[in-house]
């Protein structure tokens, strides 16, 4: 047992520093810097809801209140049983350029989500996207940032990583270990290289041109996906597109995981799609 527990320490040790290595590569977006004009290229930013009366209201403030020209805000209500509608409709009040679309029936051979990503790309305008969820709290630079960082490096695909802001020892200690795994298995830093197979997509910000996107499908081919956000940098990088992740901190935050039990609901949804559902792959992370 001794042996067992000095090996795993010895494990954890190398991983931690693979991956802080690999992170010291990356660029933070508080190290892009502010464009000194306005950007042209237009973004649409589509936001897909499902039962996010608690968090859509604080999210979409924070988006509406981005420092950015040409922006355009759409909402998708994907078949919400809460409040999230009503709420969706105070805030139009106040924002009359919102636009909330509403979905009341998923079509066969899509999940949900995917759905309303595509859904909402679908009639957007903006030479942009940027996919994003209801419970992300964005700094008003952090847009322009992004873009300045795509016309200057000449990228088709930008992700961004974001601050957790989870509460409790244990829960922190959980997502650290999972975060580690993740991104050693992923390796984001690499993800900018042309001539290597990693690639990375996020959730919480997925920024790409959206000829980029018709050209690769959009989310249709990826629509029965459970991780469309990590799919679709995939699907960019297989295509020759050039993409890069930028870390968020101070820049992007969300409340990942409330309790150990969302965190494991959300493990035992997604985890084994990461490992592009191969049995092998798992094995060898255990």
């Amino acid at each position: 047992m001794l042996f067992a527990a000095f090996i795993s320490f010895l494990g954890t040790i190398m991983i931690f520093a693979v991956v802080a290595a690999g992170m010291l590569r990356m660029t933070r977006t508080r190290n892009v810097p502010l464009p000194e004009k306005d950007l042209t290229p237009s973004v649409s930013v589509i936001i897909p809801a499902c039962n996010e009366e608690e968090s859509i209201s604080s999210a979409l403030e924070s988006v509406l209140g981005l420092e950015y020209s040409g922006l355009e805000v759409i909402v998708v209500n994907d078949r919400s049983t809460d409040r999230t509608g009503k709420v969706l409709e105070e805030i139009r009040h106040r924002y009359p350029g919102l636009q909330v679309y509403t979905i009341t029936d998923l079509p066969p051979g899509w999940l949900g989500k995917s759905h309303a990503l595509q859904y909402g790309a679908d009639r957007s305008h903006g030479e942009y996207l940027l996919f994003t969820d209801a419970d992300i709290i964005m700094e008003k630079s952090t847009l322009a940032r992004a873009v300045h960082w795509m016309l200057e490096n000449r990228l088709d695909h930008l992700c961004m990583f974001f601050d957790s802001t989870v509460r409790g020892g244990l829960l922190n200690a959980l997502l650290m270990e999972i975060g580690g795994g993740l991104l050693l298995f992923f390796r984001p830093w690499k993800a900018r290289d042309p001539e290597s197979r990693h690639f990375m997509g996020v959730g919480a910000f997925n920024l790409i041109k959206a000829e980029t996107y018709r050209s690769i499908g959009g989310h249709r081919p990826i629509a029965m996906h459970p991780i469309d956000d990590v799919m679709l940098g995939r699907a960019v990088k297989e295509k020759g597109y050039a993409q890069d992740c930028l870390l968020g901190d101070g820049f992007i935050r969300v409340n990942w995981y409330s309790t150990v039990g969302e965190l494991i609901r959300g493990l035992m949804k997604n985890v084994f799609a990461a490992y592009d559902f191969r049995v092998s792959r798992v094995l060898v992370s255990i």
